[in-house]
């Protein structure tokens, strides 16, 4: 199964721990200092790997909303019009991450925008990518890189 992996004390990377509650999770509003208004928007069918994904986000202090399907999170994306950043598995099951990136920026053209999969599956596909595509399993210092690098960009 692919899923973010954790740094062992020893160096040797490891799965990471799923969260105990979804649930406060997917509700989690505090603010990053890179972007105090900011809500990332978490898409990822696997519940434990967008849990883990969350938890990350959450810990670096940014609000965190999640979905599990593409229009799941197109709704969620439209009904809150404070998500700044979308993060999205490649492989959605009603349609992919890039459909999903293409309408967002369709609707609100700021958006930022987070690929995440297997680079190969990546390549194969046609159409623009919108952002960074990083490469699963990806470490939560991976993510949480990415995503701040993203943000401080122009």
């Amino acid at each position: 199964m692919i899923a973010p992996v954790g740094e062992a004390s020893d160096g040797e990377r490891q799965p990471i721990q799923a969260a105990s509650d979804l649930s406060a999770m997917s509700s989690s509003r505090r603010s990053g200092a890179d972007a105090p208004n900011l809500i990332m928007l978490i898409v990822e069918p696997d519940n434990q790997i967008r849990g883990q994904a969350a938890r990350v986000l959450c810990d670096a202090g940014y609000g965190v909303l999640e979905a599990s399907s593409g229009i799941q999170a197109f709704v969620t994306f439209e009904l809150n019009p404070q998500i700044g950043l979308i993060c999205t598995d490649l492989c959605l099951p009603d349609f992919d991450g890039y459909k999903l990136a293409d309408v967002a920026k369709l609707r609100r053209p700021l958006v930022r925008i987070v690929y995440t999969g297997a680079i190969p599956l990546a390549r194969d596909k046609l159409g623009v990518v919108h952002g960074p595509i990083l490469e699963k399993p990806y470490s939560p210092c991976d993510l949480a890189g990415v995503v701040r690098r993203l943000l401080h960009s122009v």
